[in-house]
Formats: C-alpha cells, sequence, structure tokens
C-alpha cells in the first residue's frame, strides 16, 4: 500500500491480506503526514515490510519453498538483471552506447566519462556478452 490514511480502503484490503497471510508492503510518505498514517501502523503493528525500491518487492513475490515472513529478509541482495552484474566502467559505457544510431568508441568514451582503453576493453565485453554490436557507424545497443 502506498500512504494510506488510517480510515482507507487501502488499510482495509492490506488488512484482508495480512489476515489471508499475504506479503505487506508499504511505501509510506512522511511521519508527519496524516496520509502515511495507515502504511506506518502497518509496518509497526503487523510486520509490513517497508518498500524502499523495486528490488525489496521482488524479493518480497519471490515463491520459495518457505513463506515470505520465514525468509531472511536481511540477506544480501542477488542481481535481477544481466546488466546489474556489470562492473562500474562497463556499466558506464553500456549506458552511453546509443539505441539506434551507432557511436564511435571516443564519443562513448566522452559520454561515458571513462579513458578511450577502458572503452574498448568494455566495448568488448559487452559485445560477448550480447548487450552491444558494431554497425556502420561504430557501436549501438543490440536488438
Amino acid at each position: 500500500m502506498v500512504e494510506a490514511a488510517l480510515r482507507s480502503g487501502a488499510l482495509n484490503t492490506a488488512r484482508h491480506a495480512r489476515d489471508l497471510g499475504r506479503p505487506l508492503m508499504a511505501v509510506p510518505g512522511p511521519v508527519t503526514s496524516a496520509q502515511s498514517a495507515g502504511c506506518h501502523e502497518a509496518i509497526r503493528d503487523w510486520g509490513a515490510v517497508c518498500v524502499t525500491g523495486a528490488r525489496d518487492v521482488m524479493q518480497m513475490l519471490e515463491f520459495a519453498a518457505e513463506g515470505p515472513a520465514e525468509r531472511d529478509l536481511a540477506r544480501p541482495r542477488e542481481p535481477v538483471l544481466a546488466r546489474d552484474l556489470l562492473d562500474p566502467d562497463s556499466t558506464r559505457v553500456l549506458e552511453a552506447v546509443p539505441a539506434r544510431a551507432g557511436r564511435g568508441p571516443a564519443r562513448i568514451a566522452i559520454a561515458a566519462g571513462v579513458d578511450f582503453d577502458t572503452v574498448m576493453r568494455c566495448l568488448g565485453g559487452l559485445a560477448a556478452a550480447g548487450f552491444v554490436e558494431r554497425c556502420d557507424r561504430g557501436w549501438r545497443l543490440r536488438r
């Protein structure tokens, strides 16, 4: 539930979810807001998980043999996408590669804020992993 007041349909639905043993998540607003009082109550009294991002939701909705209440939520989060496994330089280079028209490695280096040798190393790895491809004008994201 997102910013639920103490008397709201969202809080009522959350109560039913709790009673059915479903995962309960809350995205509260400021603690001073009456529109967030229901979320804060659910977190404090019902054991709702405070959601800080998409990964929290995905982790709660994993289908495992044990239920969400029994899962160790403090364990390190695993990568969601293949690009989450990339090192920081490769991530910056990948973000600097255009989707349609190609771009040369020198321009990619400038856009990514890394040196030319780093771009060439990263482009090779990104191409091998299937993220990018060479084209007439340089490099672009692979379709």
